[in-house]
């Protein structure tokens, strides 16, 4: 059991361990008001739980998000008439990840990050093709790839959601590896012919590839459902969730309570105020491998 309801105060927000090209993806928890004031020491000691142990969760969005070193612009528009680049703009990496979509059946998702964090918490195998880069320069470069191809967007619109997800029998994220794999070669491929620039700034990509620990199985009840009651029953992002852990993807949880269940899908620097979480503390399973594909030439 990890923190049973109390009167003390507990936070808690989505971390990850990387071990020998391990990545266990944790909930990092702390009881205190000073957690909020203390979230970026290293000498801090929290309590890390990996979901896949869960077996009870109560939680509520606070206001309070973890910051990032440097500039967090999420679009290029936003750095134009800026006069800190490149001092304060702050390191960034780049990646790519695969999803269904409506029409396409799959794309991809170019997206730029601090860290691993925020393609980490996504719940998706995803491939790092640039990094440490200032942010500019990978606003930069997910807008140009997002005009070079067609089937890469920096805006996922059109993917499918997490009710289409379970009903196609995708929720091990093993499908969608395979088409990351088969994606990464020609994206390299077209780079390099078109755009010599970017090309020169593109690294061998680092695969975060999903293990056999990635996810926990789906309760039977919920697979067999159909999909339009799994599109009723769903909520897309509670403010708040309460109730017992049947099934996670990454950080993601299915949480169920009475006949219906909640996906809740946390964001990567959100903190969230802890009422209640129980669970096997000794679990320590891996959610995903890293591997370097060879695709640039030396």
């Amino acid at each position: 059991m990890f923190i049973p309801h109390s009167t003390a105060v507990h936070y808690a927000f989505l971390d990850y361990r990387i071990t020998k090209n391990k990545v266990e993806i944790i909930y990092s928890v702390s009881s205190g008001e000073e957690m909020l004031d203390q979230v970026f020491s290293s000498d801090k000691r929290f309590l890390e739980i990996n979901p896949n142990g869960l077996e009870w969760i109560s939680i509520v969005k606070t206001k309070y998000m973890r910051g990032i070193l440097g500039c967090n612009a999420t679009n290029l528009n936003a750095c134009f008439n800026c006069t800190e680049y490149p001092h304060r703009c702050g390191k960034a990496l780049l990646y790519l990840r695969i999803f269904p979509h409506r029409k396409k059946r799959w794309a991809l998702k170019v997206g730029v990050s601090a860290d691993y964090l925020r393609p980490l918490a996504q719940s998706s195998p995803f491939a790092v093709i640039a990094s440490n880069l200032p942010r500019r320069d990978a606003l930069y470069i997910e807008k140009n790839l997002s005009t070079l191809f067609k089937d890469i967007v920096q805006n996922p619109s059109g993917r499918v959601l997490w009710p289409e997800i379970i009903h196609r029998g995708l929720w091990n994220g093993m499908e969608e590896a395979g088409i990351l794999l088969e994606k990464l070669p020609i994206v390299y491929d077209v780079v390099k012919r078109k755009d010599k620039n970017i090309y020169s700034k593109l690294q061998d990509p680092l695969l975060f590839l999903p293990t056999r620990h990635f996810s926990t199985n789906l309760p039977t009840w919920i697979e067999k459902l159909p999909l339009v009651e799994l599109k009723r029953k769903l909520s897309r992002e509670p403010i708040s969730v309460s109730g017992e852990v049947v099934a996670n993807r990454g950080g993601l949880l299915v949480v169920e309570y009475g006949d219906n269940f909640w996906v809740f899908s946390p964001n990567e620097r959100r903190i969230y105020y802890v009422n209640k979480i129980v669970g096997a503390k000794e679990i320590r399973e891996n959610h995903m491998i890293v591997r370097k594909m060879i695709l640039k030439e030396l």
